[in-house]
Parts: C-alpha cells; structure tokens; sequence
C-alpha cells in the first residue's frame, strides 16, 4: 500500500510484502530465493539473495513472470478506475506524462504522497 511504503520506505515495503506472501502460503518453504540484494530472514527459513536472480534461477524466473503479469493486470484496472492517468504506459514507474497529469489534476489515493513533489 502507498502509505506502508511512505512510512517505511520502498525496501522495507518490499521485505514486510515478501514476509506476507510467506505467511500465506499454505505449505511451508524448506528454502528462499530472493531476487535482489536484501532480505530479512523470515521463520528461520535458509534463503539466499541473488541480484538478477529473474535471469538465472528457473523458479525466480517464473515467479518473475507472474508477478508482471499481475503488475501489468493492476496497472489496467488501475487506468480504468482513474482514466485520465495513463497507468499501463509506465508500468508502475512514472513517465513525464504521469507526472504532468498529478501537477494538473492532483494525486490519486494510490499514488506515494512521499515523491510527489519530484519533478523529472
């Protein structure tokens, strides 16, 4: 949520988010790839963090996949909740379009109050 990654940061956001997931599962891990460079370990679980972890690691790859697939869904029905701001064209990263339409029509609830003030 835009507001948990205001108040913690964008890491710590992405670690409580992957702890999350972890939680739900409804089978428990034996081990964890981490695509990246940065965890906290969770449950005692051995994990290993690999940066382009998407590039190397068969299971990484997929998990990969589906989350831009489910990035790129959100991203749509993202666009037709709020029409006017072209969601899908950045992809969850902002354009100089994106942030042209926040100065002219303001934010949306979604949209991270911490960085509205840049300006690229």
């Amino acid at each position: 949520m835009p507001e948990e990654i205001d108040r913690l940061n964008i890491v710590q956001a992405s670690i409580l988010a992957m702890h999350r997931a972890l939680d739900r599962l409804p089978i428990r891990p034996d081990f964890i790839y981490v695509d990246g460079n940065y965890f906290i370990r969770w449950k005692h679980i051995p994990y290993v963090c690999i940066v382009r972890g998407d590039q190397q690691i068969p299971a990484v790859i997929c998990a990969s996949i589906v989350a831009k697939v489910y990035r790129d869904l959100y991203m749509i029905n993202m666009g037709k909740r709020w029409n006017w701001q072209p969601w899908i064209q950045g992809k969850g990263y902002p354009t100089r379009t994106h942030y042209q339409l926040i100065h002219q029509r303001g934010p949306t609830p979604m949209h991270r109050k911490r960085f509205l003030h840049l300006n690229p």
